[in-house]
């Protein structure tokens, strides 16, 4: 039973940053055309619709095939480590992360490369282009790291949270 639980909580938690993902990168391609850019809050956040070839940060991707395999490889990893991991607060990041490699893998699977349309910055000096995907695991990764850097357990989102009142 717990490990049934486990892979719920992991899936429902990736199924809904799947769901935002592909609905927002729905609405951009739908509404939007490649290259354009609008507004949101001044300069500093614009939608700006492009199709990203490349890995994070633009790397380019030495082989469709090797990305293919590194992603499942990082998927089966999460289910693995959701599996295992007996604190609630790690499993709801996995989640963040799997939804994320989801999101982003349909992308490449269906279109072969990955809808980005987040663009922060100021003037010309401006952030990588990015997606909900892209910050779900961003967002994630940070918030292991400081678990971790904290040398602590994470809190479990309602009854453990440190900063909660008793």
């Amino acid at each position: 039973m717990k490990v049934l639980r486990r892979l719920l909580e992991l899936f429902l938690v990736a199924g809904v940053v799947v769901a935002l993902d592909q609905g927002v990168k729905a609405w951009i391609t739908g509404h939007m055309v490649l290259h354009e850019s609008r507004e949101i809050l001044g300069d500093f956040v614009r939608l700006t619709f492009v199709l990203n070839p490349n890995a994070v940060l633009g790397i380019p991707i030495p082989s469709v095939a090797l990305y293919y395999a590194f992603a499942l490889l990082a998927i089966g990893f999460l289910v693995f480590l959701s599996l295992r991991e007996p604190h609630r607060s790690y499993r709801l990041l996995y989640g963040l992360i799997l939804g994320g490699a989801v999101g982003n893998l349909l992308d490449r699977l269906r279109i072969g490369a990955v809808v980005d349309f987040v663009d922060v910055g100021i003037g010309r000096v401006r952030w990588p282009v990015f997606n909900l995907a892209d910050s779900a695991i961003s967002v994630a990764l940070l918030l292991l790291l400081w678990f971790s850097l904290r040398h602590q357990e994470a809190p479990h989102p309602v009854e453990e949270f440190p900063y909660a009142e008793s």
